[in-house]
């Protein structure tokens, strides 16, 4: 029993931290932790300061967690001290009492703040992290808590200031299997990117930048997440749910997987936890305003190979869940990807043992029919097929480039989904599952574990039996100008005359057409939502120059930017200059470091090899077989993803073009090896060289390098 003095004011003795609701992070290894207390002594005297842990609900003479321990000696004022190795558990209590030098209690106070010894999860990414979801919301166990801002409070939604969210689902799992507090620090943001400057919120604003003079600054993603982290105490988990923006500036698979292992790196490092864990939440559907299929795909790629249950668990595919519009998830959607991304945790924790749904392992024809396709999967957690046995959807077959109609998707066995076509694959068979932006998951494969984890999309397309992979070298535009407007192309003029010609297109600003600052472009451009990866691709065209004009900018362009409003855009041009002994220059003149002397009076191919290079992009020009510069700088331009043919308000053409392709990666003209940041060094006999071969082709006059 406890015996307090009547006659002195409790409020001579006051604690301040720990604060009500606060979850002090454990050590993963010991299950305890040090508890930093401070208050305040209002004494005539210097005391010494006992405290003992008890639990927050408990009567005075229950059993303590900690028992009386002295914190301060000789505390005077405002004080501080701290509670070594106290066990994992909450709600707690601080019951404190202050002893003169004499040893008699002068001062008591019963804690009145409720804390705890647990787990903290920060959470990062972008707008489905934030949460976008509408009422009602899931309600929290009281041992859940959230810091946000630096304030701990009872967890609820809207947890990050917007709505629904995974969050209360996911803590409410931990914690009924746990049975420990468990907090959570929000420092995801809307519309963030992870690889490439979002031009929406400027370059702090997407998760690899990095002030290198102060990783905590709190003017970036990073360092605000971090530093949050810190504040709170610790952290020994973080749930990621980012991807969208990414999928939308068609950053390739690779550099994602690249940029996550990056962040975890730091993670870890600026945090001192040498084994953090990452929590990854694939990314769902999205209305197809935003990328094209195989960016977006890209992604949940990356997202899924990124897996290894160690480092990074592929906690919650996200592919069935209902959108409100865009990209964001409907509440009950959340809920669900907060148990699956509790499971992944629990599983980290022994707890489960399975986090992941079934994948495809195979695929084979049935029967000699080729109408007739055996999905082999294989089950993780599960056993079965869940309930539906019949109509499938996500499902995607092709025949070469083609794609072929399914008539039905049945189970056949536990392991086994059976797929009828129908006509029979004439060409290389291949398949896809839950393939694209918008794939169809009405009705998609799941498990009969008790979550009902759903069937893992394809990271690429599967062959069927023994069919060779087809390979598509130009699978982004392939368009003969024999039919120069078929397939979606366009005119963007002001000025000047498009016409059709026996097999090309011939795009001409004579003499009789003004010149000006603006309104007097003039181009045949390709389809709107052309979507060119970020990763690297190759443009190649063939054509001549018909004729010569005053000003002349015969151009051929590529450009690449977000949207038609980006003003963080680039562009990477090819000039043609007119004649036997014309030019082409990334400049109209043919001055320069980039350019090559020929007859463009003739038909070329000319092939643009575009790859990143540091935080912009470059190309190599071929002219047929023959390299005519490389590592040429695209630049800052306005605008979208676009290939364009003609000339800008201050140039003329007379431009003949017959044939456009372009393809993901480096596509090289037969017999050439790539460019890498080659000089040429022109000497005499090298000059003599370079004429004579121009002779002996008839068109080259000049040196193929740089000059």
């Amino acid at each position: 029993m406890i015996v307090r003095s009547l006659t002195t004011p409790r409020a001579a003795l006051s604690l301040t931290t720990p604060a009500d609701y606060q979850v002090i992070q454990r050590n993963t290894e010991t299950r305890r932790a040090d508890v930093a207390l401070s208050g305040e002594l209002n004494m005539t005297e210097p005391a010494s300061i006992q405290a003992r842990v008890i639990a927050f609900d408990a009567q005075d003479d229950a059993e303590p967690i900690v028992d009386w321990t002295t914190v301060a000696e000789n505390a005077s004022g405002e004080w501080t001290g701290t509670l070594k190795d106290v066990p994992q558990g909450g709600w707690y209590r601080i019951d404190l009492r202050a002893s003169s030098a004499e040893g008699n209690i002068v001062a008591e106070a019963a804690g009145e703040t409720r804390w705890g010894v647990g787990i903290n999860i920060l959470c990062i990414g972008q707008s489905n992290m934030v949460g976008q979801g509408a009422a009602p919301y899931t309600v929290a166990n009281d041992l859940a808590a959230n810091c946000r801002w630096g304030q701990w409070k009872h967890l609820k939604d809207p947890y990050d200031g917007a709505g629904a969210s995974i969050v209360p689902a996911m803590v409410n799992a931990l914690i009924d299997e746990l049975q420990l507090p468990v907090g959570v620090v929000p420092a995801a943001y809307s519309g963030s990117g992870l690889h490439t400057p979002n031009t929406n919120h400027g370059k702090t604003q997407y998760w690899m930048f990095l002030d290198e003079n102060n990783h905590f600054n709190t003017g970036t993603l990073y360092g605000r997440a971090i530093t949050r982290a810190r504040d709170a105490g610790g952290v020994e988990l973080v749930v990621w749910n980012q991807g969208e923006t990414d999928g939308a500036l068609s950053v390739s698979k690779e550099d994602y997987k690249q940029d996550m292992q990056v962040l975890l790196s730091r993670l870890r490092k600026d945090l001192g936890v040498s084994n953090l864990p990452l929590f990854l939440c694939q990314i769902g559907t999205h209305a197809e305003n935003i990328s094209n299929n195989e960016a977006y795909t890209g992604i949940r790629s990356a997202q899924l190979e990124l897996d290894d249950g160690k480092n990074f668990f592929l906690a919650a595919t996200e592919m069935e869940f209902e959108r409100q519009v865009t990209a964001h998830y409907k509440t009950p959607g959340l809920i669900e990807i907060g148990k699956r991304v509790a499971n992944a945790m629990l599983y980290h924790y022994g707890k489960s043992t399975y986090y992941r749904g079934p994948s495809i392992v195979s695929a084979a024809y049935a029967d000699a029919s080729r109408k007739i396709i055996d999905v082999t999967i294989a089950h993780r957690g599960g056993t079965d097929i869940a309930a539906s046995e019949q109509n499938y959807t996500g499902f995607l077959v092709l025949d070469n480039a083609g794609t072929a109609e399914i008539v039905s998707a049945t189970r056949q066995n536990e392991t086994t989904i059976r797929l009828t076509l129908v006509q029979p694959v004439a060409g290389s068979g291949s398949l896809r599952y839950l393939y694209g932006l918008n794939p169809d998951v009405s009705n998609i494969v799941k498990d009969n574990t008790a979550m009902q984890l759903p069937l893992e999309g394809t990271t690429d397309a599967l062959p069927i039996g023994n069919d060779a992979p087809f390979v598509n070298t130009w699978d982004i535009v392939d368009h003969d100008m024999a039919q120069w407007d078929s397939e979606n192309w366009r005119r963007s003029t002001k000025t000047g005359t498009i016409t059709q010609e026996d097999g090309y297109v011939n795009i001409k600003k004579d003499n009789s057409c003004a010149l000006a600052s603006a309104s007097k472009y003039h181009w045949v451009v390709s389809p709107a939502g052309l979507a060119l990866p970020r990763g690297g691709f190759t443009f190649q065209t063939e054509a001549r120059v018909a004729g010569a004009v005053d000003a002349a900018a015969n151009e051929i362009a590529v450009r690449m930017g977000v949207n038609s409003e980006d003003l963080n855009g680039k562009i990477g041009s090819i000039f043609l200059g007119y004649g036997e002994e014309g030019f082409v220059s990334t400049s109209a003149s043919g001055t320069g470091r980039y350019v090559m002397q020929l007859n463009t009076t003739v038909w070329h191919t000319y092939t643009m090899v575009v790859r990143p290079d540091g935080d912009g992009f470059v190309f190599d020009l071929y002219v047929d077989n023959t390299l005519a510069f490389d590592s040429a700088p695209l630049t800052t331009y306005k605008g979208g993803d676009l290939l364009r043919f003609g000339a800008d308000n201050s140039g003329r053409c007379d431009l003949d073009v017959r044939h456009v392709r372009a393809g993901s990666g480096e596509i090289l003209p037969e017999g050439v090896s790539p460019a890498r940041l080659r000089s040429v060094t022109l000497s005499e006999s090298t000059q003599k060289e370079s004429e004579e071969e121009g002779h002996r082709h008839g068109d080259r006059r000049a040196v193929h390098g740089r000059r």
